[in-house]
C-alpha cells in the first residue's frame, strides 16, 4: 500500500528526503526491513513509534489510524508493511539500489 505524504493536520510534519523506517526494536518485520537496508549500504533514519510520539501519529496518519509497522517513507513514497520485493521495487525504481 502507498501514499503520498501531505499531512495538513497540525504538529504533524513531513519527513526529510532520504529513506525514513518507522518501526519497533522488537518486530520482526522491522528488523528484517532494518537488515535489507543495511546490506544494501543504503543510509536511514529510523524512528522508534513506541518511543517518538510524533512518528507514532505521522504513522498513524498515513495508515488511517494503525501503527503499522515497518512503515518506511521512500523519498515522499510511503509504503506500510512492504514485503522485501515491494520494498526492492521501489529502492530500484528510485535509483537507490
Amino acid at each position: 500500500m502507498m501514499a503520498q505524504p501531505q499531512p495538513s493536520t497540525p504538529g504533524l510534519v513531513a519527513p526529510e528526503p532520504g529513506v525514513t523506517l518507522y518501526g519497533t526494536l522488537w518486530c520482526g518485520a522491522t528488523q528484517q526491513a532494518r537488515r535489507f537496508l543495511e546490506r544494501h549500504h543504503l543510509a536511514y533514519r529510523f524512528c522508534d513509534i513506541e518511543t517518538e510520539p510524533m512518528a507514532a501519529d505521522l504513522v498513524r496518519w498515513w495508515t488511517g489510524g494503525d501503527t503499522s509497522h515497518p512503515t518506511l517513507c521512500i523519498n515522499g513514497e510511503i509504503l506500510i508493511e512492504p514485503s522485501l520485493e515491494a520494498l526492492a521495487g521501489v529502492l530500484t525504481r528510485q535509483g537507490l539500489i
